[in-house]
């Protein structure tokens, strides 16, 4: 959470966008996967929200694995014109790479509407974003991981606190 805050932002200056969004994969206990979003404008603080797995152009760069760049966004049928109203914010030009692990694909970081030098996004913005990604891969692995570990030793620690350091009845030693 707090790292998306300033790096969206941070992104978004380095590559002269007016705006820009991190989703991030999530299976919910159902089993079914969404997408959380952290979306941030020039003069907005950070919005959050949920979309079902794949919806618009992040979560199609997100499912495919490829990197999108586009000049005008309107047209394009993969732009989720609901979100546009949920934000505020009406959508130009896109760059959009994916969020790689060693597990796979986490999600995408999207940059929207260049504002300085050209209307459109270049291959320079888009090595920029690649490494951004990849840096902040990393950072969502590792967080997840702390999760997990952390979730692990409580349950550890309430099984012990349950059952005295004795394994559970018709449990294996």
């Amino acid at each position: 959470g707090d790292l998306l805050s300033r790096l969206v932002p941070r992104s978004a200056e380095r590559c002269g966008a007016d705006a820009g969004s991190v989703i991030l994969t999530r299976t919910t206990n159902d089993g079914v996967l969404e997408q959380d979003v952290s979306f941030w404008a020039t003069g907005q603080e950070i919005k959050r929200f949920t979309l079902p797995w794949g919806r618009g152009l992040a979560g199609w760069v997100a499912e495919k694995g490829k990197t999108l760049r586009l000049d005008d966004a309107s047209d394009d049928p993969r732009c989720e014109k609901t979100m546009g109203e949920v934000v505020g914010y009406d959508t130009r030009s896109v760059l959009a790479v994916p969020l790689r692990s060693h597990h796979g694909i986490l999600g995408a970081i999207e940059l929207l509407n260049k504002e300085r030098g050209s209307a459109s996004f270049t291959e320079a913005d888009e090595k920029v974003l690649t490494l951004i990604a990849g840096q902040v891969a990393r950072a969502v692995e590792l967080a997840r991981a702390r999760e997990t570990r952390d979730r692990e030793e409580r349950l550890a620690t309430i099984g012990h606190l349950l059952f005295g350091g004795r394994p559970p009845h018709g449990a294996a030693a």
